[in-house]
């Protein structure tokens, strides 16, 4: 049964995401770190639930995980001080809950994170440059919006086939 199999998948991946995504909201804000912990725990059920009832989908759920880690690896790893490893972390994680959706995700986040450092700048003037912005909220934003969004392609596509 592929329509239930879809739906625990979603189910499953829907609220050890979320709930992941909160943790590590409020731990970015707070302490301006990412916890490694947060993220294993909340990828354990995914992984579970994608294996389980989708397990065709976790070939492309990999693939698309890191291919979006990579540029924010990059970015990490060559100025530390810009973006930290953390993040590039939480992106993996977001793609492995979204798929491809994760571009929709990543592009998100960078249009609301874009759009608050010009209200930063805005606001504070050149003492900007040297504040920090703590990332995540921006991607958990960017990954609410996506995945929303493709559950409405989903159930679009599903009834058109049906």
């Amino acid at each position: 049964m592929v329509v239930a199999d879809d739906l625990w998948t979603s189910l499953i991946v829907g609220i050890s995401g979320s709930a992941t995504l909160v943790w590590v909201c409020v731990t970015d804000l707070r302490e301006r770190l990412i916890p490694n912990r947060a993220l294993m725990f909340g990828s354990l059920p995914v992984l579970v639930a994608v294996a389980t009832f989708s397990p065709d989908l976790l070939p492309g759920r990999f693939l698309w995980a890191f291919a979006a880690a990579i540029p924010f690896a990059f970015v990490s790893w060559f100025r530390p001080d810009s973006m930290g490893m953390g993040d590039a972390k939480l992106v993996g994680f977001i793609g492995l809950c979204l798929g491809s959706a994760v571009v929709t995700a990543v592009i998100c986040a960078l249009v609301v994170g874009c759009l608050a450092a010009v209200f930063l700048f805005a606001r504070q003037g050149l003492a900007a440059r040297k504040a920090t912005i703590p990332f995540a909220p921006y991607l958990a934003f960017g990954a609410v919006f996506a995945a929303i969004g493709a559950g409405w392609v989903f159930q679009i596509t599903h009834l058109a086939s049906s």
